[in-house]
């Protein structure tokens, strides 16, 4: 947030999106969450894009050698198509 001007104080660190939810619909706080991770958003949440839209690297992992049914096989594939290396 440096970068941008602003410093934050952070009061109080919790772990489960909805309680983060919760607080924001309260009013004690703000927070950026993936938009998946803040529903159902209340409807006295307001939310607004970022100005700098934020990527994640998401990996996944699969037992190497092991037989797998052909559902993970057919995710792998899907991923393989979609992704942008």
């Amino acid at each position: 947030m440096k970068k941008f001007g602003h410093t934050l104080k952070v009061a109080y660190q919790v772990e489960t999106d909805a309680t983060i939810v919760n607080l924001v619909a309260q009013g004690l706080g703000a927070t950026i969450l993936p938009r998946l991770a803040a529903e159902p958003i209340p409807p006295t949440v307001q939310l607004y894009p970022l100005p700098v839209p934020l990527e994640r690297v998401i990996g996944v992992a699969v037992l190497a050698e092991a037989l797998h049914p052909p559902p993970v096989f057919a995710f792998l594939e899907v991923l393989q198509e979609k992704v942008t290396i």
